[in-house]
């Protein structure tokens, strides 16, 4: 997530409508000017994980870090 905490309410809120639940739901903020809203809204979603950057580490950066913090034996 970077900066848009509105697209990622609507992601999070497909995921939980869905019939099948995933294992695990993790989303990781590289730190923007709206990286508090993103907290919130992940909050509002029981059992969804958020990795907080203190700084942006760029797209990869932040997929890395999702990847090294996934439990799953896909993701």
């Amino acid at each position: 997530s970077h900066n848009r905490p509105d697209h990622l309410r609507e992601a999070l809120a497909s995921v939980a409508a869905q019939t099948t639940h995933p294992a695990e739901v993790i989303v990781v903020d590289n730190r923007s000017p709206r990286s508090a809203e993103v907290a919130r809204v992940v909050g509002g979603f029981p059992g969804v994980r958020l990795i907080a950057h203190a700084r942006n580490r760029g797209f990869t950066g932040g997929m890395n870090a999702g990847l090294r913090a996934a439990t799953g034996e896909y993701v």
